[in-house]
């Protein structure tokens, strides 16, 4: 597990117009050196909390978030959920609207110190002169298979979305054999 102590936690924008809440144990944690990462942060990788949607919560009054869509590398988009008026991305997801990929600097600075990301990807994309080490680190050269880092209770987690994910799925494919969208 990333975290040492339990939900909720605490994050916001640096403005701090937009405050947020975790209300679950995230799903994992990737530090990512993808090149995508690496040129959405302006810098050398990513610390991103995967969470179901349903678990980030918007608090004390924030406004909605603004959000746009850039290209991947699969083809699918990515949409960025960014703060009004500082315009920061706060979090993602990528094609699923059932999954967020929270950026942890974004933390409250509590939490954030006692972090730990389960696994480090994409280091076939990392700088030279980047090296991160934790106990019991895990790398990738791409990406992997879930088994392989996920625990016990997140993979129980994605049998509880995976129907919702599936669904999301099929309507996105038929939307592109359909030539639009679909209305359900």
């Amino acid at each position: 597990m990333p975290f040492t102590h339990p939900p909720p936690y605490h994050g916001s924008c640096p403005c701090r117009t937009i405050r947020y809440r975790l209300n679950a144990t995230p799903l994992v944690c990737h530090l990512c050196h993808c090149t995508s990462c690496q040129q959405e942060s302006g810098t050398a990788y990513c610390i991103n909390i995967l969470i179901e949607t349903r678990n980030v919560e918007l608090i004390d009054n924030s406004p909605p978030l603004l959000s746009n869509d850039i290209p991947t590398d699969s083809g699918d988009p990515q949409t960025l959920f960014r703060c009004p008026k500082c315009y920061f991305v706060l979090w993602s997801y990528y094609a699923w609207p059932v999954m967020s990929m929270v950026r942890a600097g974004t933390l409250d600075t509590a939490d954030l110190r006692r972090l730990t990301p389960d696994v480090e990807i994409y280091t076939k994309s990392r700088l030279a002169f980047v090296r991160v080490e934790w106990e019991g680190k895990r790398e990738f050269v791409e990406s992997y298979e879930r088994e392989l880092v996920w625990c016990e209770e997140s993979n129980r987690r994605r049998d509880v979305y995976l129907p919702e994910l599936l669904a999301y799925k099929e309507k996105l494919e038929r939307e592109k054999q359909e030539g639009g969208v679909v209305v359900e």
